[in-house]
């Protein structure tokens, strides 16, 4: 059976695998009846984990209350997954399209659209 977990973040990979975010494990997938952990989050990342998603390339972001936004590949943590440009404050959604490309929101109202290694940011103002 499984521990009491008390998510505060879910996310679902294009395969079925379950990401689960709380406080006490961090990262972890859920595989049958046990929950594997991830990498451990870098010493600087703040929980609670926030949003999680999968990306087609395999890896995984994550949003956490700071630095913000970190990208798992392989079992190395990168900080904006690498991307320049990405707005400094901690995202509140993630999500990964059909073709892709993963979509970043923000409490302030700003999306983002990665891909590619790129930041293309739509504020307000854009629609």
């Amino acid at each position: 059976p499984l521990p009491q977990l008390a998510p505060t973040a879910l996310g679902r990979a294009p395969d079925g695998t379950i990401w689960i975010g709380n406080e006490d494990i961090g990262l972890g997938m859920l595989r049958g009846d046990r929950l594997e952990p991830s990498p451990p989050l870098p010493d600087t990342a703040r929980r609670p984990i926030v949003a999680i998603s999968p990306d087609c390339a395999g890896g995984r972001w994550v949003s956490v209350a700071s630095p913000g936004l970190l990208r798992l590949e392989g079992t190395v943590w990168r900080t904006n997954g690498g991307v320049a440009d990405l707005p400094d404050e901690a995202p509140r959604m993630l999500t990964c399209d059909s073709a892709g490309k993963l979509w970043v929101g923000y409490a302030s109202g700003t999306v983002v659209q990665v891909s590619g290694g790129r930041a293309e940011v739509f504020r307000g103002e854009r629609g």
